[in-house]
């Protein structure tokens, strides 16, 4: 395009160059001064050089606005493309060209998953399979069926066999039908022959997905593969705790012994980075509303197993919720601050407290009187109260923390513990050494009018293995102990 200015008007004159196509149509609005030029028969211009051209467009527009005077125009063609009659010309594939279709599909599946996740993803008989592959946590061997699935994007997901009608086992090989098994499930818990895998999986991964039978087992499987959704939030190893969080605008589907029934609620999954006995909390802001509680989960995803919760209520006092466990380096945890009252602002923290359980053999305390003020504040409970407020300041409970050996279930007689205290007190069983689930809380001890003591029998739950007693006093000193000492017994009826 070449613009002119002439008498204060202006001029557009438009170059027009044969073999520009593809730009769709175009309208340009003419002016008065060259709308007659498109009635112009168009000149010979084959073999004309751009000097040429320039001067056969001097001589129309001179003809077209009736002057003598040339204006001055000159043609750039510095911009005007031009065609190379010897370039080389792409050749469109022809019809038996090979045509890229994504993921090389491996020999030993069904299909490639697509969609990459939902429930009910995919479903097969494999009393019509063979027996392809086996897994390193099934029992026998059974025949298998298998999907190729490549992870849509880094995330943690649960995949699971849930709708399958028989006892499967589900495992999983990366990359190649005899790749390495890098998961592997046969019972998703106790109670389901169904299997479940939950991990954390890089975007673009692939894998072979194989649901086999357990014990030679056979039926209609049924595979699902769903983002885990809670926890809503990673903490990682807790690095950089303690963290201010909200429970505002939380979900309020959560709920326990502790309490948040209908209280708004935050989830975040921690994996501790060292092996030892942790301290989990969350401690309301100064001006929160909060009264919060917090449960601990094993596991990455929500509704594992409880190990423990922990919350208290002193009146307009906001106490810290604690749990203290053993966990294992690399193991998820799951973490739900919830909402006992209110709802505001909380500090969370993960506090690595030493490298083992703290607690004493039963050998060492049996019969003993123990000044429970000669222990230190370790272990938490569900039902207790970890710690008072004096002087503004919060100041942990001493407890009394020993083993003892549990009677596996169906032997013969029972066992009691019979504990005796001069101060009101809860009592916590944790199944390990201080690693597992709580399976007992109470504080129901009975004082004797005379001697002012407190007194609790407590039965063995046999379930077998080591068990974690924990005894912590519910109210400080200075509110009326009788003794510090603390003695415990056991009694068994065979």
């Amino acid at each position: 395009m070449v613009g002119l200015r002439r008498g204060g008007r202006a001029v557009v004159a438009l170059v027009l160059t044969a073999g520009l196509v593809g730009c769709g149509d175009i309208v340009v609005p003419q002016s008065d001064a060259v709308a007659d030029t498109s009635q112009d028969a168009a000149p010979d211009t084959a073999g004309d050089t751009a000097s040429d051209a320039s001067a056969d467009l001097q001589a129309d527009l001179q003809a077209d606005l009736g002057t003598d005077e040339a204006p001055d125009v000159t043609v750039d063609t510095a911009d005007i493309p031009t065609h190379d009659a010897d370039a080389e010309v792409a050749e469109l594939p022809g019809p038996d060209a090979e045509v890229d279709s994504g993921p090389t599909v491996l020999p030993c599946v069904e299909s490639a998953l697509s969609p990459a996740f939902g429930d009910g993803l995919a479903s097969a008989f494999t009393t019509a399979e063979s027996d392809d592959f086996s897994g390193t946590c099934a029992v026998g061997s059974g025949k298998d069926v298998a999907w190729q699935w490549t992870v849509p994007f880094t995330e943690w997901f649960t995949i699971d066999t849930l709708g399958s009608d028989f006892d499967t086992v589900l495992y999983l090989r990366e990359g190649a039908c005899d790749g390495p098994e890098t998961a592997c499930n046969n019972d998703a818990d106790a109670a389901v022959d169904r299997s479940r895998i939950v991990g954390r999986f890089e975007a673009g991964t692939t894998y072979a997905l194989v649901v086999d039978g357990n014990s030679g087992a056979s039926g209609n499987a049924v595979l699902n593969i769903q983002p885990v959704t809670c926890p809503s939030a990673d903490i990682g190893d807790g690095s950089a705790l303690p963290q201010t969080f909200t429970t505002a605008s939380g979900a309020t589907s959560h709920g326990g012994a502790c309490g948040g029934d209908k209280g708004p609620e935050r989830s975040y999954r921690f994996i501790p980075p060292k092996t030892g006995l942790w301290r989990l909390s969350a401690t309301a802001e100064p001006g929160s509303g909060l009264t919060p509680a917090i449960y601990v989960e094993e596991g990455p995803v929500c509704g594992g197993t409880l190990l423990q919760c922990n919350g208290h209520d002193h009146g307009d006092i906001k106490m810290p919720a604690e749990v203290s466990r053993v966990l294992t380096a690399g193991a998820p945890v799951t973490l739900i601050v919830d909402s006992r009252g209110g709802q505001g602002k909380f500090a969370l923290g993960a506090e690595f407290v030493g490298e083992t359980c703290p607690a004493l053999a039963f050998d060492v305390v049996a019969d003993q009187a123990i000044d429970i003020t000669t222990q230190t504040d370790t272990m938490t409970s569900s039902c207790g109260q970890n710690a008072d407020v004096e002087f503004e300041a919060f100041t942990g409970y001493p407890d009394l923390v020993f083993t003892v050996e549990d009677q596996a279930p169906g032997s013969p007689g029972s066992c009691s513990l019979f504990i005796e205290a001069g101060f009101n007190f809860s009592l916590s069983v944790v199944r390990g050494a201080c690693s597992g689930a709580e399976v007992a809380c109470r504080t129901d001890a009975t004082q004797s009018p005379s001697s002012g003591n407190y007194t609790m029998f407590y039965g063995l739950p046999e379930l077998g293995g080591t068990l974690t007693v924990i005894i912590s006093p519910l109210i400080p000193q200075w509110g009326g102990w009788a003794s510090p000492n603390v003695t415990v017994g056991m009694g068994c009826v065979i």
